[in-house]
């Protein structure tokens, strides 16, 4: 680009030259947890090290430098101008939706304004001289792209104009498109945009659940003794070399999971182990990708009740900063828990194993930072290549292609008709439609989770969902053999979720709390009911055990829901109206009329996602651009919400 004929000194009256001395990230997006760990980079230094901002490990190294040695020195003080501007500009007083950019996509933002400045020069124009005819042959450019990508592209003309005092170089003073719509830069919104992310089918899910387990479960052992003889010898651990080594056998078969004879290598073991936690992890967690990477040792609990019975499973990360000024949430704020099924604990102890074993192998060679990350990468059994990055991907796609081969190794060396059977119809993951492998990605296992969600609730995958705090559900999904015991798992864990909330709504009620919807007078009468029989006064202990069974007889179906709870009769349920549904025998969410349905009932449970679906819908009213019917269905949503937050206040606050 020839700098002469784009580039011309700031001649704006209000300029502010950015010191040299200032640090580039700014101080509200710094980790706490890496603040001076190295020294913070100034904008004078022609390498930005952005690592203090970038909390998500799975943020590859190409993206925590910036180097700007390799532009051409007549453009390197523009464009670290308008990186900088970039972080640290206040974007809170600009019109529109323009955000601060986090420093794990400065390096994707920049790209933007080079390709700019570039398609400026081929016309022979000066940044200063740019008019509007000129951004929309640079908006043509992207006319057959997506709308997300047209919205990037006017961006920049637009940053350009926001952060010109602050540029060394002359911007035009005039606002792009100032007298246009946002539709007539950018072309239509896309309607009813939906989320492409594919659907995992139950044929591919189900043998890769049950490796993913195997793996956890019962693999794991194998591959720890292996690693641990591996340690002992100090020399690479081959199974053929020891003889009294024995492969454990597929659960319900008579067949080794590998041969000895098998060419093994420690490294790939450890990789396929971790990539198995991670599929359980993600798929019965509904965590994304930048969250499952986040989980540290020791970073998860049980909840137990009275009794001594665990009744919750949680892990503990850091949740994805979403919506809109995402950019000023400080990580502190960002800790969450998220409720899982106990599989998901056995699998992160056993990376935490896995850890210990590698770093006994070579204790020296533990990263620095991120000492704690479970989800690791071993590299030659080190372990200071530590964030998984974006291996995960990658490494489901392995992960599918090596359990493929052992299922075929497994049926070659299967001698019982009943053994092929097993692990050709439970093991084996078939071919795509056009014969090609399942394409994974790190989106899918999320996106398959909602889709039981809003589709078939309340089935045998243990799923999550929140309304201040998160409360486990369950939902159809994986189901696992009966004989592997995990249906029966997953309805204990349902069914002690059940009693515990069926306990609590007992209890409020006797201290004077109401039950909301229509069914909640009726519950209402019915605990009243049973704490005369059981004399439950204040000061005297009842029989617990009594006190559950007589619950239970009171609510012999409950479904918990977002907002209200079913308390599921088929004969009277409102979901079940239309005809295509009628043959169902569980509520269908989808259709749930939850103030006027017999079944339904909302409680102090409920009120935090009631309140918070309120504030939404006031919120949403008060835009300036809906329709009249989108105002009219918006006072009937509020209006819906209040009577129902007023239903469920206690006797002292009425």
């Amino acid at each position: 680009m020839n700098s002469r004929l784009a580039w011309q000194e700031n001649a704006f009256a209000d300029h502010r030259r950015i010191s040299d001395d200032l640090p580039v990230v700014p101080e509200y997006r710094r980790v706490s947890e890496k603040e001076g760990l190295a020294p913070l980079s100034l904008f004078r230094d022609d390498e930005w090290d952005l690592d203090v901002g970038i909390h998500a490990p799975n943020v590859g190294m190409s993206l925590r430098k910036l180097d700007f040695t390799g532009h051409s020195e007549d453009f390197r003080e523009f464009i670290k101008a308008y990186a900088w501007c970039l972080m640290n500009f206040d974007h809170a007083g600009v019109p529109g939706n323009l955000e601060s950019c986090p420093p794990n996509r400065l390096k994707k933002n920049l790209r933007w304004i080079e390709r700019y400045c570039a398609f400026m020069a081929e016309r022979n124009l000066q940044i200063s001289s740019v008019s509007d005819d000129d951004n929309d042959a640079w908006m043509a450019m992207f006319k057959e792209q997506s709308y997300s990508q047209r919205v990037r592209a006017a961006a920049v003309p637009r940053r350009l104009f926001i952060y010109r005092p602050w540029l060394p170089f002359a911007v035009s003073t005039v606002m792009p498109w100032k007298d246009r719509q946002p539709c007539e830069v950018l072309g239509p919104p896309p309607i009813g945009e939906v989320n492409a992310t594919s659907r995992i089918p139950r044929a591919i899910i189900d043998p890769m659940m049950k490796w993913a387990l195997f793996y956890v479960e019962t693999a794991s052992q194998d591959i720890f003794r292996l690693l641990k003889l591996r340690r002992d010898r100090r020399r690479p651990a081959n199974p053929a070399g020891c003889p009294s080594f024995e492969f454990e056998n597929i659960p319900g078969t008579g067949v080794a999971w590998r041969r000895l004879s098998e060419p093994y290598e420690v490294d790939l073991e450890a990789q396929y182990l971790t990539t198995a936690a991670y599929l359980i992890t993600a798929y019965l967690s509904g965590m994304r990708d930048c969250e499952i990477q986040t989980i540290k040792r020791g970073g998860w609990r049980i909840k137990r009740d009275e009794d001594g019975t665990p009744y919750r499973f949680l892990v503990e990360g850091v949740a994805a900063a979403k919506g809109r000024r995402k950019a000023r949430a400080r990580l502190c704020d960002r800790r969450r828990t998220w409720i899982v099924l106990p599989e998901v604990h056995r699998a992160l102890e056993a990376l935490t194993m896995l850890r210990e074993i590698m770093l006994s192998i070579h204790p020296d060679r533990l990263g620095a930072r991120d000492t704690d990350l479970i989800f690791r990468r071993f590299k030659d059994l080190k372990t200071d290549s530590v964030a998984l990055l974006d291996c995960s991907g990658p490494w489901l796609n392995a992960f599918q292609t090596h359990v493929n081969r052992l299922a075929a190794n497994a049926l070659e060396g299967a001698g019982m008709p009943a053994d092929r059977d097993l692990i050709h119809n439970l093991y084996r993951i078939p071919s795509t439609d056009d014969g090609q492998h399942w394409r994974w990605s790190t989106r899918q296992p999320r996106r398959t989770i909602a889709w039981y969600i809003a589709n078939e609730p309340f089935g045998t995958v243990a799923g999550m969902r929140q309304f201040g705090h998160v409360r486990e559900v369950t939902f159809e999904g994986y189901a696992g053999s009966v004989e592997a015991g995990f249906r029966d798992e997953v309805e204990a864990a349902r069914a002690a979720g059940k009693m515990r909330d069926l306990i609590d709504m007992y209890t409020d009620v006797k201290a004077g709390a109401r039950l909301g919807g229509p069914m909640g007078a009726k519950l209402e009468a019915d605990f009243r009911h049973i704490a005369e029989v059981l004399g439950d006064l204040p000061g005297k202990v009842v029989d617990e055990k009594r006190l559950a069974q007589m619950l239970k007889n009171v609510a012999r179906e409950v479904y918990p829901a977002l907002i209200n709870d079913c308390f599921f009769d088929a004969a009277t349920a409102r979901c079940l109206k239309r005809p295509e549904v009628k043959s169902l025998q569980k509520p269908y969410f989808a259709q749930c009329d939850w103030t006027k349905c017999p079944n339904s009932c909302f409680w102090r449970k409920h009120k935090p996602m009631i309140e918070r679906s309120l504030a939404e819908a006031v919120e949403y009213r008060k835009r300036p651009r809906i329709s009249k019917n989108q105002r009219l269905a918006l006072d009937s949503v509020i209006a819906q919400y209040r009577r129902a937050l007023k239903q469920t206040q206690d006797d002292s606050s009425s």
